[in-house]
């Protein structure tokens, strides 16, 4: 359920990113822009608290 959202995410937010992070690590570490999607976008990114707006602007200030 996680990894759906986060795709969704990461698609509307970073267009291409679980691609690009394939192509660039995935020989190192595979799954691991599985896990980036599931982790940062459908369990951190995606819960509730906060619009969209917000969580980047947190994002970048962290």
């Amino acid at each position: 359920m996680t990894y759906k959202t986060g795709a969704d995410l990461a698609n509307e937010l970073n267009p291409g990113l679980k691609a690009a992070l394939t192509k660039r690590y995935g020989h190192l570490l595979p799954g691991m822009s599985d896990t980036v999607v599931d982790m940062a976008f459908g369990q951190f990114y995606a819960r509730p608290g906060l619009d969209l707006k917000c969580r980047y602007i947190a994002t970048i200030a962290a």
